[in-house]
């Protein structure tokens, strides 16, 4: 528990009013519950923030103006990524308790369920819980809290970072990893403060993930990768990413941060997707395709040029260059056609 004068003080913040209470915890809009701390720091958030179950906000002093007319508690900042990542470093400072393995000894304090195999140079940490028939293969490390659901196989060197939630019949490829920091950063001081992420990634049943793919975990929430989800090799997902069923996703994609994708997708391989974007449901992307905005389900779309004559490829970028002052000269050549029309 957190004297919520002791985090306005931390956080060089202001009350709306006064109050006392006790904090348990930072959480998203969304997911707060009583009792906790959340923040507000977009208008196209305003409708969570009047659901929000939290007991107190962090707004920006930019939007003091925007909030002034509810009754809820606030604490306002000067900036809201500054402030959450000292309310963070709070909590973690006083959660995180690491200890010094001298005998490379996989802890004891995790439940194991029947007939799992767990090869040798297998680190398993406090808490965690494998399910039935699991197979973690050698080098892998497990951190705390995972939970990795029956019949699962995980390959050598997968790192799997604490609270992460492996759905049953999970098939994971060497090298990937899950649950790592997302890539975030804010300016202070002329200087680059990491931005922290302290949510978890959960996938969901009979799920397939390739070597050396990286999934990021939430900044408060979950990053989520649905029910029969199957990701190839070298792909990126980023923290608050939710990837809904049935979705195929080929190597060397990367997807943004709080980007929701439908069910039933096929993505194509070295395809970009930016963040905090909607694709909707059976949607069909390209092969190298670079996604800057929404789409609607149902869609097909290729966004790059195939390749083609590379001579016939510079004398076309050549006039695509150009292709401003050549609309501009058929602009003006219809406007002379149409004076003369009307003469």
């Amino acid at each position: 528990m957190y004297d919520i004068n002791e985090i306005c003080e931390k956080v060089n913040g202001v009350f709306s009013k006064k109050i006392c209470l006790k904090i348990t915890r930072i959480s998203s809009l969304k997911s707060a519950k009583e009792n906790e701390i959340s923040f507000f720091s977009d208008l196209k958030y305003f409708d969570d923030l009047k659901q929000s179950k939290a007991s107190v906000f962090l707004v920006s002093n930019s939007l003091k103006n925007k909030v002034d007319s509810l009754d809820l508690n606030f604490i306002f900042v000067k900036d809201i990524t500054i402030a959450t990542n000292t309310i963070i470093d709070m909590i973690m400072s006083k959660n995180e308790n690491y200890e010094i393995n001298l005998k490379h000894e996989t802890t004891e304090n995790f439940v194991k369920g029947k007939n799992c195999f767990i090869d040798s140079f297998v680190k398993i940490n406090s808490n965690s819980k494998i399910g039935d028939n699991v197979k973690i293969l050698s080098n892998c490390h497990i951190g705390k809290n995972v939970t990795i659901g029956d019949n699962s196989v995980i390959y050598p060197g997968v790192k799997i970072y604490d609270n992460s939630v492996i759905g049953e019949n999970n098939i994971i490829h060497s090298n990937a990893v899950i649950g790592s920091d997302g890539f975030g950063f804010a300016f202070e001081n002329k200087t680059l403060q990491k931005v922290k992420h302290i949510g978890n990634v959960i996938t969901g049943k009979h799920v397939e993930i390739g070597a050396n793919t990286c999934i990021d975990r939430s900044t408060f929430d979950s990053t989520v990768i649905s029910d029969f989800v199957k990701i190839d090799n070298l792909v990126q997902i980023g923290h608050n990413v939710e990837i809904g069923s049935y979705t195929m996703i080929a190597g060397n994609v990367a997807i943004a941060g709080s980007t929701k994708i439908g069910k039933s997708c096929l993505i194509g391989g070295n395809s970009s997707i930016a963040g905090h974007l909607k694709i909707g449901d059976n949607v069909k992307i390209a092969g190298h395709s670079g996604i800057g905005s929404n789409i609607n389900s149902d869609s097909i779309v290729q966004s790059s040029l195939f390749a083609y004559d590379l001579k016939k490829f510079q004398r076309s970028n050549v006039l695509f260059k150009r292709l401003p002052e050549i609309v501009k000269k058929i602009e003006n050549i219809e406007k002379k056609i149409e004076s003369k029309d009307n003469q």
